[in-house]
């Protein structure tokens, strides 16, 4: 169930926002790992939609900052630019940072250093005003 207004402020890093494309765009290792979570398609169709946050992105009101990496294999960008998009076209307070050559977790000290210090300037400005 969807509560707009009951959190100050989310940060999501390298975030699903859609099940179903998901189940076919993640990489080998993690293509059947779904199955055990969730379901399997098509039986767990109804499960798939119920969890992905992009088939309840109309509810969201609450700001959110997403952080993704360009070269995530796991949980490709266009997990994250779908829901930026959405958040962007809704007028939902956001703020939607992608590094360059990152994965599925950072790396580079220098992404590390931005990622952080991001996340507590968000922070800072939704929770402490």
């Amino acid at each position: 169930q969807v509560h707009p207004g009951f959190y100050r402020a989310g940060v999501c890093y390298y975030g699903i926002s859609n099940l179903f494309t998901l189940a076919s765009d993640t990489h080998k290792f993690e293509a059947r790992y779904l199955d055990s979570l969730v379901g399997p398609l098509p039986e767990a169709s109804s499960r798939y939609r119920e969890r992905s946050p992009i088939f309840h992105a109309h509810a969201i009101a609450d700001p959110i900052a997403l952080f993704q990496g360009t070269e995530d294999r796991v949980v490709p960008r266009d997990q994250s630019d779908s829901l930026a998009a959405t958040l962007r076209s809704r007028r939902v307070p956001h703020e939607y940072h992608v590094y360059e050559g990152e994965g599925h977790g950072w790396r580079k000290p220098e992404t590390v250093d931005a990622f952080y210090t991001s996340v507590d300037r968000f922070l800072r400005r939704y929770l402490l005003g």
